[in-house]
Order: structure tokens, then sequence, then C-alpha cells
């Protein structure tokens, strides 16, 4: 992605920045191959769905989750006849095949569906601010600007471990029902950070409104989170009362061992290298975590006809 900085008036300087985002890593599927079928070819049909007008099962198919919809091509020629001759689905996989391509690597392909990532794909605007949306938050299908993608922590995921400390989400089943993701090991952030495992990390703000349907109120579930720290805090101290001395000097401080423990990533500020495509202080946190299910999407998807419009953003202050 490439940037700009104002020397003086009328003068700029092109920057070549690497966001190292999920689309700079994943091209271990190559779904925008497409296939030149002969629809005289198929020897097989679709069963009962052959009864159907085309309109209606066009309809159906659109209405599938991103997963579903792949398995649906990969049962035969006519399947992927039909489905390749629906307009949106082609559209996508015309311009936009790394959506469907990095939602299948990350396990989010089930969390929304073609028609609503068609949707997502077919708008310019951030989700949150408005501003031009040049990424694609592949967790919850959701379109986001640089400023937002660097500083709200809605886009910032979660491990387990943050989960179940920030929110209070004891109960394995309502872990159960949150949007989650299977990070995929490459390099991430403008800071080139190497995440080499694959790591269950789940949606901020899902997460969030889960625990204050259990807790019933936000203050409650911040009483929850903090009670619970606290007990915790009690319990190492207790322990560390009964150890012997000799191993008490082999370990760190009592609270600095406590608050390494149970603070996270979600929780470190100030790590972060700043672009010098933004002013300074904004969009400062560069975290891996932040980059893992983010797509390049600076194309929007004309709706009416069967073509992108390639977006930009700007800033007065740079």
């Amino acid at each position: 992605m490439s940037g700009i900085r104002l020397i003086s008036e009328s003068t700029y300087v092109f920057l070549n920045l690497t966001d190292n985002t999920l689309d700079d890593v994943d091209e271990s599927l190559r779904l925008d191959k497409q296939l030149k079928l002969d629809p005289h070819s198929a020897r097989y049909g679709l069963g009962a769905l052959e009864k159907l007008p085309l309109e209606i099962l066009h309809l159906t198919l659109l209405a599938l989750d991103v997963q579903s919809m792949t398995e649906v091509r990969r049962v035969n020629k006519r399947a992927r006849l039909v489905t390749g001759s629906i307009p949106q689905y082609r559209r996508i996989l015309a311009h936009a095949p790394a959506a469907i391509r990095g939602s299948l690597n990350l396990e989010t392909a089930r969390n929304f569906s073609c028609q609503a990532l068609y949707k997502t794909l077919s708008t310019a605007e951030c989700d949150g601010c408005g501003d031009f949306g040049g990424y694609l938050y592949l967790l919850t299908c959701r379109r986001v600007c640089f400023l937002c993608l660097t500083e709200k922590t809605d886009y910032l995921s979660l491990s387990r471990k943050d989960v179940i400390r920030k929110f209070g989400l004891l109960d394995p089943t309502h872990l159960a029902r949150l949007p989650r993701m299977k990070s995929f090991p490459g390099q991430y952030s403008p800071r080139g950070i190497k995440c080499r495992r694959r790591e269950t990390l789940f949606d901020h703000g899902s997460a969030r409104e889960a625990g204050i349907a259990v807790h019933g109120t936000a203050e409650a579930m911040e009483r929850f989170a903090s009670e619970r720290v606290s007990k915790q805090l009690e319990a190492y101290n207790s322990r560390l009362s009964s150890t012997p001395l000799a191993m008490i000097r082999q370990q760190p401080p009592t609270m600095t061992v406590i608050l390494r423990s149970m603070r996270g990533p979600f929780d470190r500020v100030g790590l972060g290298m700043r672009s010098p495509v933004v002013p300074a202080g904004v969009g400062a946190d560069r975290r891996p975590r932040r980059f893992l299910s983010e797509l390049l999407g600076r194309r929007e998807i004309h709706k009416l006809e069967d073509r992108v419009h390639l977006g930009f953003a700007c800033s007065s202050e740079i």
C-alpha cells in the first residue's frame, strides 16, 4: 500500500509501505483461477434442486455462508456452473478472490453469507467512522479504515484467556457462540512481526456484548473481572507465603509475576512503530493481531456493472 507525505506546499513524496495483512501472506488457494467449463459437458445434475427456477436457485445459494457455497461448488461440474452463473458471486471471484480465500484459511467462512460479503465489498465506507474503508475485517465481514483498524479495540482480536479475563465468560457454551478465527502463519503489521503458530482468536465486540448479556451490565461485568483478578492475587500470595525462603529468592517479585500472567497482548500499549503515513500519535498500534484478519480491500465492486472502483484516502494533516 502506497502512502503520500507532504514535504512542502507543492512537493509530495510517495512512500512504498507494506502493511503485511492477510492478502500479503495467503496464496495457498487460488480460487480466482476460473475454469472455462462447457455447459454441455456436465454429466450429472443437482438432483431435486434442478426443479427450481434458476433465479430461485441463485437466491438460495447466495444466502449460504461462504464455506457452504465453496462445498457446493465441489459437488460436480453442474454445481460449479450454477454457482459461477450467480452475478454477485461471480463478481466476488473476479474482483476479490482473496476475501474468499482468506476466510477459508482463517476458518471464518461460516460467519457470514455470500450476500453479506458482496454487500460489504460493494460499499466503500468504514463501518466505524464513515471514511474510506481500505480494509476488510474477515471475522465479522466489515469494512474498516486504517485509523479504526489501529486504534479501536473492536478490531483487536482476543485469545481465549483474554476473553475470560476481560469479560468473565467462564462457561464454554458462551465461547462457542462467539465469532472466531484461526490465525494463519506469516508476517504481519508494518513492523513485519512473524507469527509462526495458529492461534484461535475471538471477535472483541461480540465477546464484550456476550459478557454484558451474561452479567447484566457493563459495570457488573467489569466488577466481576476485577474481583476475579483480586482473588487470583490473594491465592498466589497465599501460596507464596507458605513457600520456603530459598525458593522465593529464585522467583520474581509477587506483583510482577501475577501481572505478567494476567496481562496479555491486549493490555500492552506503546509497542507499535508509527507509520509515516499518519500524523504522530494517530494509529500508533501496530500489534500483529490487528492485521491477522485483515485484507487490503481498496476495491469497491460496482453493483450494477461488472467492474470495480479503486479507492484512496488522504489527510490534510499529513
